[in-house]
């Protein structure tokens, strides 16, 4: 079997569980869950690529463990919401949680299961694109992409650099990407990781962090992807912002760029 991803299913009807969890374990790597707070609680143990959540739930709603993954720092997997009533605004609130896809029960299984066979090949797609995108090599990343070079500093900082990268990296399509989550997966204190960060860099956190995302975007408009696709990607909370924070950056819009490479 080839695995192309992982998958949570959170529903509490077993049966249903059951026969979903079978179709797709043919392709991917499947565990279950028939409540929020299971479902919780194995979010604190595994990072799936992709979450199946039925909207009602015995102990409160799909939304709600949406809620709470969206609210974690450098973790941002693929939400498909399911329900078996005519619920309203059921709809509308999926994409308000960050639902990449929503499904009214009943629906034909085998169509469901090539959905979410080509959404998580599309995942691992995208992430070995965007890798090779920031890694020169093999465990190193371009210190460009942050506007910095090598010269004068010390290996204590440039290791203390090359990791901030990576952090950004992982976290780059967060839109609340800050100070406190990368410092802690680096193993640093907040005020130790400014202190550092001064140190090697003389610059604030926010101005980096723009000037990553703004250059990595740049890589990604050279390729085939649209100017949404790259603001998603790389974290930008608005289209507005992406087109300024990028015109600030390289003196013209995204969209601009996008018709100089056609025109060249």
């Amino acid at each position: 079997m080839l695995v192309v991803g992982s998958v949570l299913i959170v529903d509490d009807h077993e049966d249903f569980r059951m026969i979903l969890s079978a179709a797709l374990s043919d392709f991917c790597l499947v565990q279950t869950a028939p409540s929020v707070k299971t479902a919780l609680e194995m979010l604190t143990k595994y990072r799936f690529d992709l979450l199946i959540l039925d909207i009602s739930l015995t102990d409160g709603e799909g939304f709600d463990i949406a809620k709470s993954v969206n609210a974690q720092a450098g973790y941002a997997p693929s939400i498909v919401f399911m329900t078996g009533y005519s619920e309203k605004n059921a709809r509308e609130m999926s994409w308000k949680h960050m639902a990449e896809d929503f499904v009214t029960k009943p629906f034909n299984i085998h169509d469901f299961s090539n959905k979410i066979r080509n959404k998580l090949k599309n995942i691992q797609v995208l992430r070995e694109r965007y890798k090779s995108v920031h890694e020169v090599e093999e465990g190193t990343f371009s210190l460009s992409l942050i506007g910095c070079d090598a010269e004068g500093k010390k290996a204590k900082e440039l290791q203390f650099l090359d990791d901030l990268i990576r952090q950004f990296s992982i976290g780059c399509s967060d839109t609340e990407l800050g100070v406190d989550a990368v410092a802690k997966e680096m193993g640093l204190s907040r005020r130790c990781f400014q202190r550092y960060l001064a140190n090697a860099t003389g610059e604030s956190f926010s101005t980096l962090l723009r000037r990553f995302r703004t250059r990595s975007a740049e890589v990604l408009l050279n390729q085939d992807y649209s100017v949404k696709e790259v603001s998603l990607m790389c974290g930008f909370s608005s289209a507005s912002y992406f087109s300024t924070s990028f015109k600030r950056e390289f003196g013209h819009s995204p969209r601009e760029h996008r018709q100089n490479l056609a025109e060249a």
